[in-house]
């Protein structure tokens, strides 16, 4: 091939019946490159429930969507007293929760979530300052900005913990 670029295998059950030609992305490749981009996200463990905890209103929103669309129901907290009080309220599977917020911050909010409902509920931790998350008992980390990739490793990583299952 020209400028030693090599072609997309396809597997046989995948195979294009026509070939794309010269065309660079036909929509054959792309909806393959889609398949593979969905394959790389495949969870051992997906939680159901999730709450989000930021004061920034574009992080919830993003996290939201990246999360729905796993097929995740998603709570979304403003505030960490509000985070709180949708602990108390509901039950959920993940809380993952920004560290630097006005008023009860992150840790403030772990240490809330840990007196009500010990370790069995995983809370993730995130900051745009790693220095921050140093020395925390959060179950994982994310140093914003994260990728999609990264999120649903830490989730997994996080559950297969909980379920007590190596990761290795």
């Amino acid at each position: 091939m020209d400028g030693g670029q090599t072609p997309l295998q396809y597997p046989d059950e995948a195979r294009p019946q026509q070939p794309c030609g010269n065309r660079p992305l036909c929509h054959r490749t792309r909806v393959y490159r889609q398949e593979v981009r969905r394959r790389q996200y495949v969870n051992h463990w997906i939680p159901k429930h999730v709450l989000v905890v930021d004061d920034e209103a574009s992080i919830l929103k993003l996290l939201s969507s990246v999360l729905e669309r796993r097929g995740i129901v998603v709570d979304t907290a403003e505030s960490g007293k509000q985070g709180v009080q949708m602990v108390g309220m509901h039950s959920y599977d993940l809380v993952i929760t920004d560290l630097k917020m006005p008023g009860v911050t992150g840790r403030d909010l772990l240490a809330e979530i840990r007196k009500s409902k010990g370790e069995a509920l995983p809370v993730i931790g995130m900051s745009g300052t790693p220095w921050m998350l140093e020395n925390t008992s959060f179950d994982a980390v994310l140093v914003k900005p994260f990728s999609q990739d990264t999120l649903f490793k830490t989730i997994d990583t996080v559950g297969a913990t909980s379920a007590g299952v190596s990761t290795s």
